[in-house]
């Protein structure tokens, strides 16, 4: 698993649950394919975005959860039982068709990353709409220097990020 997904909008990658960790730190795959996260370990554990868009809700052992995501971009995810040890990204890639793309807003939070934003530059149609994730432990906004758009605050996870914060979205018109 973790490797490169097939073509847009077929198949599906399953990423493995050890007890406190996931068997690929970082996997990419393609919009559209079916996330499936299968826990090997002895204890329950659920796949969660910091950027609050998915929750696999407790997966027990032997057991799996699916998650498709139609939204390109890289999500942050962890283990809600475990939020300290169980950490992974997720890339998913698309063409520059997409309607959504996802930003993530970064602080020194959880990760020790410094504050930034996800990708740090993206060159977007106009009517493309931005889901803004806060995936830090700092309130953030993505505001345009002209005003022009605004997410207002997008609060973090609870705990200065321990948990998934909150997302918004704006339209670039």
């Amino acid at each position: 698993s973790g490797g490169q997904a097939g073509a847009q909008g077929s198949g599906s990658e399953t990423i493995t649950m050890v007890d406190f960790g996931f068997d690929a730190a970082e996997t990419k795959i393609a919009l559209g394919t079916t996330l499936v996260f299968n826990n090997t370990g002895e204890r329950p554990h659920t796949a969660t975005d910091r950027g609050g868009t998915f929750d696999t809700q407790p997966i027990e052992p032997g057991q799996n959860a699916a998650v498709t995501l139609t939204v390109p971009g890289t999500y942050s995810y962890f283990c809600r039982i475990n939020p300290a040890k169980m950490n992974g990204v997720l890339t998913v890639e698309a063409d520059d068709q997409a309607k959504v793309v996802r930003v993530q807003a970064i602080d020194p939070g959880q990760t020790g990353d410094k504050l930034r934003f996800d990708p740090s530059e993206l060159n977007v149609a106009a009517g493309t709409t931005l889901l803004v994730a806060n995936v830090g432990g700092k309130p953030h906004t993505l505001t345009a220097d002209d005003g022009s758009f605004d997410t207002g605050i997008v609060e973090p996870g609870a705990e200065g990020g321990r948990f998934a914060g909150k997302n918004a979205s704006v339209t670039l018109d």
